[in-house]
């Protein structure tokens, strides 16, 4: 998933050199990277998820870890949340389609 966030970004970033004549292309790489961006908030949740059940530490800071993953899950759900809907937003009122000169 990194990868091809990776390669949306920089084809988005070398788009006038990759694809001069694909007015579209940058569209198509900013909605991949779109994408790639927001799966990748809840796989990230789950194996820290799965890693604190699995740790075998103290159980204070068992305790502290948990509280602080999550109250860092909330924080980080609610901005994939408004990042979700800025990009439907863009998405849904065309800001993201070339539109002809």
């Amino acid at each position: 998933m990194l990868g091809g966030l990776v390669f949306c970004l920089a084809n988005v970033l070398g788009r006038s050199e990759v694809w001069p004549h694909t007015p579209a292309a940058e569209a198509c790489f900013l909605v991949g990277a779109w994408v790639l961006f927001v799966a990748a908030l809840p796989q990230l949740l789950w194996v820290g998820w799965h890693w604190l059940l699995a740790w075998q530490g103290p159980t204070l800071l068992r305790c502290l870890a948990t509280a602080a993953f999550l109250a860092g899950a909330g924080v980080a759900g609610l901005l994939w949340l408004v990042i979700i809907i800025i990009g439907l937003h863009s998405v849904l009122n065309g800001q993201l389609i070339p539109q002809p000169k």
